[in-house]
């Protein structure tokens, strides 16, 4: 069963291939405040399609909304 999820703007795009095997609810302000739960995945599980040249940030650029966190993530479609 896929899974896929957008930013809150829908620019960013992120698409895994099932539930996953843990969950952390972060507690850092920024979580805190908008209920943020963080899955955890091999980086070769995760496809992230997004609109933005070269994007490796964490935040989506036009909604500043929390996507993603990790060294080697790589985008589909810039």
């Amino acid at each position: 069963m896929t899974l896929a999820a957008t930013c809150h703007c829908g620019n960013v795009r992120i698409t895994v291939p099932g539930p996953p095997e843990f969950l952390n609810e972060c507690l850092c302000t920024v979580c805190y405040k908008l209920g943020g739960v963080w899955a955890y995945y091999k980086t070769d599980q995760v496809t992230i399609e997004s609109p933005y040249r070269g994007f490796p940030r964490t935040f989506a650029p036009t909604s500043n909304a929390p996507t993603w966190l990790s060294a080697g993530v790589r985008t589909v479609g810039a």
